[in-house]
């Protein structure tokens, strides 16, 4: 009862320490970005103290500008353009005044240093108006211009620091946002060696759990160990696998889902030794004309014949299968490269001209067959694309192959002597190509 209790209990160890580890990991996660989320929230705000305090910057110099230029020129309207500009920089120093708390050192020295820069520029402002004179605006220069610079200077300090320090602050927290995603991609890396060590460390309890079945069952008497009826019945159908190699041929296959199976399971085979995984598709040009001419018991019998005689001339390895009427799908497992088609086809050719000479089915029927052929990776992946292609192969030579055999319906008579001036040459389509022509058997 304990031997067999053991690996239940193993299993639910399992599965409970792979949960906790997941929960943890999903913990430790949401925290994280949780803390992700409010690392950039304090990013969008630093850049936006960081705008607020560069638009004020600018905007600094504006009033002692137009104040220096009413003074050496009198220009009607100008306290009104001046208590524009006034306003936006107000505007402008409220804005950075709001990012910073009441309490803050700097805001109070910002506060303070901007009061007295507005209150010289207010001053300022009553020597260059539009009703005084030119010597009274010649006080500008001479009493509220280095006041002015002087305060500007200081206030601009000020700026600097709060730049500094925003600038500071913002580094920082771009900082702990990397780290931050560091940090999740280390507890994901954590969290799967813990799994796989999980499993790994099941993996082995089973296997010892088994191992000790195995033992147990093999001391009983009259018992066999777990797997070997199996291994037997796998020993003797290699056996009688190999026996069948020797003796007959491979029997042909009815079911096209049967040859695409076995085409998937030895590209991989193929590859493993280096080889590449054949595919062809072999059609009966004629079997209208046999249709015409015999009885549907007697086309069946040919195209026996001719699946039987393809069968016999490739390896017991290769799988040959009837996918419909006069077209049969071959694989050719293992292969070195394209041009090995070429023997193979002169095979299949020999192949159905000595049994022409030995089977009755064939009778007197000249059978003229098509062939396609396919190879991977070149034309495909699977079997599905294999076998496609291979038969699109086919249909391509059938359509090159009509135009030379069509004539046309009218043809004006040719005179000998411009037949001798201008002798005709063939066209392409027209020219004999070995892959073009049908296999006469």
């Amino acid at each position: 009862m304990t031997a067999f209790a053991r690996p239940g209990l193993t299993a639910i160890g399992v599965i409970l320490a792979t949960c906790v580890a997941l929960a943890l990991a999903m913990f430790a996660t949401q925290f994280t970005t949780a803390a992700q989320t409010d690392m950039v929230a304090q990013m969008e705000r630093y850049s936006q103290q960081l705008n607020d305090l560069n638009r004020f910057g600018n905007s600094l110099t504006v009033p002692d500008v137009e104040l220096r230029a009413q003074a050496s020129i009198q220009r009607p309207g100008f306290p009104q353009r001046f208590a524009q500009i006034m306003a936006q920089l107000d505007a402008s120093a409220a804005a950075v005044t709001r990012n910073y708390p009441d309490g803050d050192a700097l805001r109070g020295q910002f506060t303070r240093g901007y009061a007295d820069l507005r209150g010289k520029y207010d001053n300022a402002l009553r020597s260059v108006g539009d009703d005084v004179t030119s010597a009274r605006r010649n006080d500008y220069f001479v009493i509220h211009s280095d006041a002015i610079a002087q305060s500007a200077q200081s206030l601009n300090t000020v700026v600097s620091q709060l730049l500094s320090d925003d600038l500071r602050r913002m580094l920082f927290v771009g900082r702990s946002l990397s780290a931050s995603a560091s940090t999740i991609a280390m507890i994901w890396m954590l969290t799967g060696a813990v799994i796989l060590g999980i499993v790994g460390f099941s993996a082995l309890m089973v296997y010892r759990n088994a191992r000790a079945v195995g033992q147990l069952a093999a001391s009983l008497p009259g018992m066999e160990a777990p797997g070997e009826p199996a291994q037997r019945e796998a020993r003797e159908g290699r056996r009688a696998s190999d026996l069948a190699k020797v003796q007959t041929a491979r029997p042909v296959v009815n079911d096209g889902a049967v040859l695409l199976s076995a085409i998937d399971r030895a590209i991989p085979q193929a590859l493993s030794q280096g080889l590449k995984t054949g595919v062809m598709h072999l059609s009966i040009m004629d079997i209208a004309d046999l249709r015409a001419r015999h009885s549907e018991a007697e086309i069946e019998a040919v195209q026996n014949a001719v699946g039987a005689s393809v069968s016999a001339a490739l390896r017991f390895s290769d799988v040959v299968a009837k996918l419909g009427e006069g077209e049969f799908g071959i694989l050719v497992e293992e292969i070195r490269q394209r041009g090995d088609f070429p023997i193979i086809e002169q095979r299949i050719r020999r192949a159905i001209t000595f049994a022409k000479m030995r089977l009755p089915q064939f009778g007197e029927n000249d059978i003229q067959l098509r062939m396609g052929t396919a190879m991977y990776p070149i034309d495909g992946y699977n079997g599905e694309d294999l076998l496609l292609s291979a038969r699109t192969a086919v249909s391509m030579q059938q359509a090159e192959q009509k135009p030379a055999e069509q004539k046309p319906a009218t043809q004006r008579p040719v005179e000998p002597k411009q037949v001798e001036e201008t002798p005709a040459t063939p066209s392409p389509a027209a020219r004999p190509s070995s892959e073009n022509q049908p296999l006469d058997v």
